[in-house]
């Protein structure tokens, strides 16, 4: 095994174009799922809320209800599980659900449940 065996499956997002890369392929996204995708990643493994990435992806709710877009959000989330399950490779990085809280993006190599960032569960806090 090399040492560029042992690291974590990368995922890029060419934003002009709007092409993720990963182990396993390429896959075109739609400005909406580039949006997505991109706030998830910057959160590198933290949870991001539901009115975060509506904000990141719709600038607000104004162009749709709020039921409306809420619904969106979960079809195109539905959506992005698919692209990653195809450029991820089938132990690639996958969108996990935090109920009532938002959705985060968790490594290959990340436990569920438990953020990058913190090695502790991402809506527990840290012990004393």
């Amino acid at each position: 095994m090399t040492a560029d065996d042992a690291r974590e499956p990368v995922l890029q997002i060419d934003p002009i174009t709007r092409c993720l890369r990963g182990p396993g392929g390429t896959a075109a996204l739609t400005a909406k799922e580039c949006d997505l995708l991109t706030a998830l990643m910057r959160a590198h493994g933290g949870v991001v809320s539901r009115q975060h990435l509506l904000a990141e992806a719709w600038g607000g709710t104004r162009t749709l209800t709020r039921v409306g877009a809420s619904r969106s959000l979960d079809v195109h989330i539905a959506t992005l599980r698919g692209k990653l399950g195809a450029s991820g490779g089938r132990d690639g990085h996958r969108i996990d659900t935090v109920r009532g809280i938002g959705y985060r993006l968790v490594a290959p190599s990340q436990p569920a449940g438990v953020s990058s960032q913190t090695g502790q569960s991402p809506h527990r806090p840290a012990p004393d």
